[in-house]
């Protein structure tokens, strides 16, 4: 990997992965200090299915990186983008069905789910950015 496409997915991981659960940190941030002493539960975070949303723009990016004229590495993109379409859509109707029926699932399985979904979305999001940026570089300078 050469330096350019390194240097695009630091910058996706740090603006795109890492700020995107920022908002997370400082909702459990909050209930620590407003809940001392009581038990934290990582479905409080997530009950209604928020994480779901961040996996979706996640998606949503990557296939936009895999989109573009260009030929080379086609079936790679093909793959990849379609892999994050699936993803995205999955996420989609799940987090429509937790809002439209609340309290219906249990928090515990809506946690797990979620937290599963973002990391694999994480995951083909970056191989999505990584083959979008190996496409991006001029034929002579790719490297592996």
């Amino acid at each position: 990997m050469n330096g350019k496409v390194s240097e695009k997915i630091q910058r996706w991981l740090l603006f795109g992965a890492l700020f995107s659960v920022l908002p997370f940190v400082a909702s459990w941030v909050l209930w620590k200090g407003q809940h001392s002493g009581k038990p934290f539960h990582l479905y409080f975070l997530w009950e209604r299915g928020e994480l779901l949303i961040a996996s979706a723009g996640f998606a949503a990016d990557a296939v936009g990186e895999c989109i573009s004229t260009d030929r080379r590495y086609l079936a790679a993109r093909l793959w990849a983008g379609g892999i994050c379409i699936v993803l995205l859509f999955i996420e989609a109707v799940w987090f429509a069905a937790l809002q439209a029926t609340p309290g219906a699932y249990d928090l515990r399985w809506i946690t797990g789910g979620s937290v599963g979904m973002f990391l694999v979305t994480l995951v083909a999001s970056g191989i999505c950015k990584f083959i979008a940026a190996q496409a991006d570089e001029p034929e002579g300078e790719l490297t592996s």
